[in-house]
């Protein structure tokens, strides 16, 4: 209610303001009956200084003062005449048609608004405190659902990529969004970044490692030979890089080189800080290696195709499925200690519901995206290794048969997609 009263003096004060100078009316003239009162003063005047009433001094001071009066009175007369014969031409007639349209704009406009108001607005909406409303944006920011936050972030990359279309020699913004590339599953985007940001800053055992991860993650968990390029650069340039050396030793178990996989790894522990959290990583991967040289020969190793370790597994510290030989470099990263080829409780499990809820978007984003062009093998790969994860084996078989569909025409791929499903576990 005190909405509406105080809405309604303020809009009537603001018609009340703009109405009046429009319906003022100017003094009155003077009318004929001053001017006949003036002379009847020059008249009494004249009769007062025949009977000696005033001196002619006197007589002669106060007729000039009332003639002066008259001639006032005379002209004001004049002008009101001229006035109310103007007052009959057309001109003035669109005057007043033109007071009388701004008098009906301005009262029915207030009711006007008003009613659409009433139409689409929410007057019984209670009223919301700026201290209550920042009380709830606080509460919301301590415990918004990661949808909000990945959508927050899709923003930020949406807008440095827009800076560097205009700014392609920016090193640092290429720096900045190759990690959140790399959040949302697109792994070739990060490589680029990265490469980017490696020409314009120059070469570093961090970018180096970082640019040789994206690749071994696009490539569906292989160290290709240019990611193995760029960690053997990284480690040229720091000889302890950790990221370099976990997946050195993990390209050469993929080559079956276990002898060359064990002699890393083992230097790797020599080396190790007291207290290292990865070391404990680094000993079951030897450890999955076998006890000796013959393991390698036979093939023990994981195979080329067995998708490698991923960022998620470093930031929440997950092993991989059941039946994904060893434990991932990427793991070594947040200390993840399990025995090799123990499968362990469901990584779903060790998700906080934040991380399930994130992973589970970008899963979602990446299987519409093999849905309208699914060509990739590393990417389907990636979709089936993700259901596992998210502990939803009956999605990851189902998008196994969706890749296979997908992949029918290419007998190769259809190769590489069966050797990883069946590395990673997947049946049927």
């Amino acid at each position: 209610m005190t909405f509406w009263l105080v809405s309604g003096l303020m809009t009537a004060a603001a018609i009340v303001a703009v109405l009046w100078p429009l319906w003022r009316r100017n003094p009155e003239p003077a009318s004929d009956t001053d001017l006949v009162i003036y002379r009847d003063q020059l008249a009494e005047i004249d009769r007062d200084l025949a009977q000696g009433g005033i001196a002619p001094a006197e007589a002669e001071a106060a007729r000039i003062e009332v003639s002066r009066r008259l001639i006032a009175a005379a002209d004001r007369a004049e002008k009101a005449a001229s006035r109310a014969e103007a007052d009959t031409s057309p001109a003035v007639r669109g005057t007043r048609t033109w007071r009388f349209a701004c008098a009906a704009v301005l009262i029915t406009l207030p009711f006007a608004a008003s009613a659409f108001y009433l139409t689409i607005g929410s007057p019984g909406l209670p009223g919301q405190p700026l201290a209550d409303r920042l009380a709830r944006a606080n509460a919301g920011a301590e415990d918004s659902d990661a949808t909000t936050r990945i959508a927050t972030l899709a923003s930020m990359v949406k807008r440095v990529e827009a800076h560097l279309e205009r700014n392609p020699d920016d090193g640092r913004g290429w720096e900045v969004v190759a990690p959140v590339y790399m959040q949302f599953g697109r792994h070739d985007d990060a490589v680029k970044a990265w490469r980017n940001a490696i020409r314009l800053l120059g070469a570093s055992a961090d970018r180096l490692g970082s640019l040789g991860e994206a690749m071994v993650t696009a490539a569906g968990g292989t160290v290709t030979p240019g990611a193995k390029a760029a960690f053997e650069r990284a480690l040229k340039i720091d000889r302890e890089h950790l990221t370099a050396s976990l997946y050195l030793g993990l390209a050469a178990r993929q080559a079956g080189d276990g002898d060359e996989a064990r002699r890393i790894w083992e230097g790797m522990l020599a080396r190790a800080p007291d207290g290292a959290e990865w070391t404990s990583f680094v000993r079951h991967a030897i450890a999955a290696l076998g006890d000796g040289p013959a393991d390698a020969k036979t093939g023990t190793g994981e195979p080329a195709s067995t998708p490698g370790p991923s960022p998620a597994d470093a930031r929440t510290g997950t092993d991989k499925p059941a039946g994904t030989p060893g434990p991932s470099p990427a793991d070594a990263k947040t200390g993840t200690d399990k025995p090799a080829g123990t499968p362990g409780p469901s990584p779903a499990a060790e998700l906080t519901s934040e991380q399930r809820d994130m992973a589970r978007g970008m899963v979602e984003r990446l299987a519409a995206r093999l849905a309208e062009n699914g060509s990739s093998v590393e990417d389907w790969l990636r979709l089936v290794r993700s259901y596992l994860v998210l502990g939803e084996p009956d999605k990851a078989r189902s998008a196994a048969s969706d890749a296979r569909r997908a992949l029918a025409g290419d007998a190769s791929k259809l190769q590489r997609l069966d050797s990883g499903v069946k590395a990673l576990g997947v049946e049927g």
